[in-house]
């Protein structure tokens, strides 16, 4: 038998075998009884909270709003210095060794490139001056130069989780900037285990804290949603990060939590990723969980910059 083809069939096997196993309506089962164990006063098996949970996605925005305001005033000296590449280490966007999120003062410079932010020092008349350029150097500076309309990137994956004793998933998400500091994070995963469904999605902003050559910070808010064998409404918030420590290798870290009227997940995820120009490829590990109910698994999918 062909050596490919056996593979296959392992892997068919295998998934088949999972999916057996797996019982989607045990961490339904589980969620219910840690929502009971919080409180015997109400009916959770719907968790629709109305307006609360309306009054709790509006507070979360607000507060992301108030401290954009305040971040943005902290980095107003150079918020027009913050540009983006077309992708992760774009060959020729300095060098390409990392992915530059900010162009410092010293690579602003006039039409004519004879007047930039930063000057050095003449060693013998002691006088400053521009700096110096090979004509790579002056090629190079163009370029940045005409990049420099791009105030935004997106970072949208598609990806396979396996989740222990519970099912498969299949995941999309889209983060990244609108404009400079602002910009989308949502999430969405079909849950299945070959009888039951779950659809579960969280829709947000994120707003940057830190930009750097090798990585940015940010908080995000999302209204978060449960649908299928649970229907529960509720608000998300954490912290994600992006590490670029060297060409053509990324991290994607993220910590946050769930919050619905009787239970509270902690979401938290790592994924390290392989860039080929505006595809990257990543493998990865998501903790989501509420005592005994969780939806913890590792994941393998891809990325495309843009």
């Amino acid at each position: 038998m062909n050596l490919r083809l056996a593979a296959f069939l392992f892997f068919i096997a295998i998934f088949l075998s999972q999916s057996l196993l797996a019982d989607l309506n045990s961490f339904a089962d589980q969620v219910e009884k840690v929502e009971e164990s919080s409180s015997d006063d109400n009916d959770y098996s719907s968790g629709d909270c109305g307006e609360d949970c309306g009054d709790l996605f509006w507070a979360i925005l607000s507060g992301l709003g108030t401290l954009n305001l305040e971040f943005y005033d902290i980095f107003s000296g150079t918020a027009t210095d913050i540009y983006f590449p077309n992708y992760p280490f774009e060959s020729g966007y300095r060098d390409g060794k990392h992915f530059i999120r900010k162009i410092h003062s010293s690579d602003i410079c006039n039409e004519e490139g004879t007047t930039c932010g930063f000057m050095v020092m003449d060693p013998k008349t002691g006088e400053k001056r521009p700096p110096k350029r090979t004509p790579a150097q002056e090629q190079a500076r163009k370029k940045r130069q005409e990049q420099q309309d791009k105030s935004y990137f997106f970072d949208l994956t598609t990806d396979y989780g396996y989740l222990f004793d519970v099912g498969h998933a299949l995941n999309v998400s889209l983060s990244g900037a609108f404009y400079k500091f602002v910009g989308p994070e949502f999430r969405a995963a079909l849950i299945f285990d070959g009888d039951s469904l779950l659809t579960h999605a969280q829709i947000g902003l994120n707003v940057a804290l830190f930009y750097g050559t090798h990585g940015s910070f940010s908080l995000y808010g999302q209204y978060a949603f449960m649908r299928g064998i649970l229907a529960r409404d509720g608000g998300a918030v954490g912290v994600k990060a992006y590490i670029f420590p060297a060409r053509p290798l990324s991290l994607s870290l993220s910590f946050g939590v769930e919050i619905y009227p009787h239970i509270v997940f902690i979401d938290t995820s790592f994924a390290a990723r392989f860039h080929i120009k505006m595809v990257d490829l990543h493998v990865g590990y998501r903790v989501f969980r509420a005592q005994s109910a969780n939806l913890d698994g590792p994941f393998i999918g891809a990325g495309f910059w843009f």
